[in-house]
């Protein structure tokens, strides 16, 4: 993490006079969670952007031990002829059982109808991971020790309408190469919301097997403030399903700086809490 942290550094200090220099900070806070995470991005939006990024979470639960992880990323996003491609290869660490995790998301947002009040854009996401020799409590009361492997699948839908609307719905399904019927508890630690857009601040470290969002945002007339508010539906492999619904506001600072505020609400706690609030900064390209 050391090195991605310099990598950060190293990136912004290098092209900050070549390019323009993209910034994004996050932070998420409950009663028994904490998550951060910041990256910086440079390059022509016209052609390609690229960056790093560095994450942390930080879990207190009364039923299990708490579990934090470390992890990194390197996005790319490559402007095409026919829409915008995006590769974002990431790595987790896992200090206290010492676990390491590699995965990857492959994106593809295209514009599907385009005209002077607004548009339709199209995307189709895949993401991958493996966990490295992870402790599986089977629910016959054994366990075993393997490399522990998932997809998941991201179909979804932006629109805007006259720039003052936005509405975003999207689908996703989990598949468990290593399989999960047997599984009554795990240590695996990759947040979910990495390999697919759940519509939740929280960190999930769960085992997903679907979920549904939708999202609405509202421009208002000094441009300067959007009204977020959006839905999601959360199906877990533990039977277990949570509905999340979220309200925010988006504070234009200057030309191409926003603050956002979120305030997330669970209708079944995870990790003994249903509340959430999550705080962002950022420079958009």
């Amino acid at each position: 993490m050391r090195k991605l942290l310099l990598t950060i550094l190293f990136l912004g200090a290098v092209f900050s006079n070549a390019y323009a220099v993209y910034y994004k900070a996050d932070y998420t806070a409950s009663s028994s969670t904490n998550q951060a995470r910041a990256g910086i991005y440079t390059g022509n939006p016209d052609i390609l952007i690229f960056g790093a990024e560095y994450g942390y979470y930080y879990i207190q639960s009364e039923n299990t031990a708490p579990k934090k992880a470390h992890s990194g990323y390197l996005p790319f996003f490559f402007n095409t002829s026919y829409g915008v491609l995006k590769v974002i290869p990431f790595y987790y660490h896992e200090p206290k059982i010492k676990k390491d995790g590699f995965g990857a998301t492959l994106g593809f947002e295209s514009f599907i109808k385009e005209n002077s009040d607004g548009y339709v854009k199209g995307f189709l996401d895949v993401s991958g991971t493996t966990s490295k020799d992870i402790t599986v409590n089977l629910k016959d009361g054994s366990s075993e020790n393997k490399d522990f492997n998932q997809l998941a699948y991201t179909l979804g839908v932006k629109t805007n309408y006259y720039d003052s609307f936005y509405v975003d719905v999207d689908i996703n399904i989990f598949q468990y190469l290593s399989g999960v019927s047997k599984v009554s508890t795990h240590n695996l630690f990759i947040d979910q919301k990495d390999l697919a857009p759940l519509k939740t601040v929280a960190p999930i470290v769960n085992l997903p097997e679907y979920s549904a969002g939708l999202q609405f945002a509202k421009m208002f007339e000094d441009n300067k403030n959007k009204l977020i508010l959006s839905y999601g539906l959360l199906k877990f492999h533990d039977a277990k399903t949570t509905h999340s619904f979220i309200i925010g506001n988006s504070l234009k600072i200057q030309r191409d700086v926003y603050f956002d505020i979120y305030y997330n609400y669970l209708t079944k706690s995870l990790y003994n809490t249903r509340n959430y609030l999550k705080f962002s900064l950022k420079r958009t390209f």
